[in-house]
């Protein structure tokens, strides 16, 4: 979503947030990374989400998990399907877990890629 070098800048934000930010912090990158590239699966965004899905703090796998339904949103994404269902493999035993990533899944699929999630409004006309 945007231009390239901002998207970039906020990558490299994200980056120090991550290495030196605490929990708080953590939980809150994970969702504006999906925010920022909703259903647009790039390999760097779903690599960095999977690996905080598997982190020990429950809000920030949480976050994690429901971030990547929204990058895959409506993609059909091979890759993170599988992804997802090693998630529900691993978190078997916690059910709250365990519905968010069943929640990702259907964001995955959804529309069978007849549909998807675009936050830019087109029809927006200056008057």
């Amino acid at each position: 979503m945007g231009e390239e070098v901002g998207s970039e800048m906020l990558w490299r934000s994200f980056d120090h947030f991550l290495q030196f930010g605490d929990v708080s912090v953590k939980r809150a990158i994970s969702l504006s990374m999906a925010l920022l590239n909703i259903s647009n699966p790039k390999v760097i965004v779903s690599d960095l989400l999977s690996k905080l899905a598997y982190e020990t703090n429950k809000e920030v796998a949480t976050n994690a998990i429901f971030s990547i339904g929204l990058i895959s949103c409506g993609t059909n994404n091979s890759r993170i399907g599988t992804n997802l269902r090693q998630l529900a493999g691993y978190y078997s035993d916690d059910q709250s877990i365990l519905q968010v990533v069943r929640l990702a899944q259907g964001l995955l699929h959804l529309g069978k890629v007849l549909k998807c999630i675009i936050i830019i409004n087109t029809s927006y006309r200056d008057s």
